[in-house]
C-alpha cells in the first residue's frame, strides 16, 4: 500500500508539472454505505490541487486529497466505521467566464488507497486490524458544480460513488464485546456495498 500511495503522489506530480496554478483544498465529506439506510456520517477532505485552463471554457483540475469517508451502523451498539483514503482525482470542468466569477460543472474519476481504518463502538475504538478486512484500493466517479471567484477561489459540491465493495467479504470482525454486537456489525458490513455521498470543498489557488 505504501508503494501504491507513492505511485498516486508521483502521478499527481506528473499531472501538475505544467499546471498554470496550484492551490490547497479542504472541506467536509458526508458519506454513507450505499445499501444501508440512515448510515450517514461526516468526515473531511484536505489536499492540494492544480489547474490547467483549456479553450472554450474547459479546464482540467487534478487533486490529491486525504479523504475520510465513513458510516454509522444503526442498531449496532452505536457503531461507526471510517476509512481515510489517499485519493487522486482528475476533474474535467466546463464553465462560463463572467470575468469576476465562473460557474462551472464537473465530472471526476478518481482512484485511491486506504491508509487508515477505524471502527468504534459507543465511542470506544475496537482493537481490530481493519486493514486486513477493508479492501485497500478504491475507484469511483463524481459529478458536481462549483463557482470560481476572481480566478483563485473555488467553492464546489459534488456527489460521489465508489465502484465495488468496501470490505473483503471473506473476513469477519470479532469485536471482543460479545457475539451479539459482533453479529450485528458483521451482518451490516456484509451488505454495506460501497461509499456514496457528497463533498463540499473550498479551494484556494496561489
Amino acid at each position: 500500500m505504501k508503494r501504491f500511495t507513492l505511485a498516486i503522489v508521483l502521478l499527481f506530480v506528473a499531472l501538475t508539472a505544467s499546471a498554470q496554478k496550484f492551490g490547497v483544498t479542504g472541506g467536509v465529506t458526508m458519506s454513507q454505505f450505499e445499501n444501508i439506510k440512515d448510515s450517514g456520517s461526516n468526515g473531511y477532505n484536505v489536499g492540494i490541487a492544480g489547474n490547467f485552463p483549456l479553450a472554450l471554457g474547459f479546464s482540467l483540475q487534478p487533486e490529491l486529497v486525504y479523504n475520510v469517508k465513513g458510516a454509522a451502523l444503526p442498531g449496532a451498539s452505536d457503531a461507526k466505521y471510517s476509512t481515510g483514503y489517499c485519493e487522486l482525482g482528475l476533474q474535467a470542468q466546463w464553465g462560463l467566464d463572467l470575468i469576476v466569477a465562473k460557474p462551472y460543472v464537473m465530472v471526476e474519476p478518481y482512484i485511491g488507497g486506504a491508509v487508515s481504518n477505524s471502527l468504534k463502538l459507543n465511542g470506544q475504538s475496537v482493537r481490530e486490524s481493519m486493514g486486513d478486512i477493508a479492501e485497500r484500493l478504491e475507484c469511483g466517479f463524481a459529478l458536481g458544480a462549483g463557482l470560481e471567484i476572481l480566478y483563485n477561489l473555488q467553492l464546489s459540491a459534488k456527489y460521489f460513488w465508489t465502484v465495488g465493495s468496501i470490505l473483503d467479504g471473506d473476513r469477519k470482525i470479532n469485536t471482543g464485546l460479545g457475539s451479539i454486537a459482533s453479529g450485528q456489525i458483521n451482518e451490516m458490513l456484509d451488505g454495506a456495498g460501497n461509499f456514496t455521498g457528497t463533498t463540499i470543498s473550498l479551494t484556494f489557488f496561489f
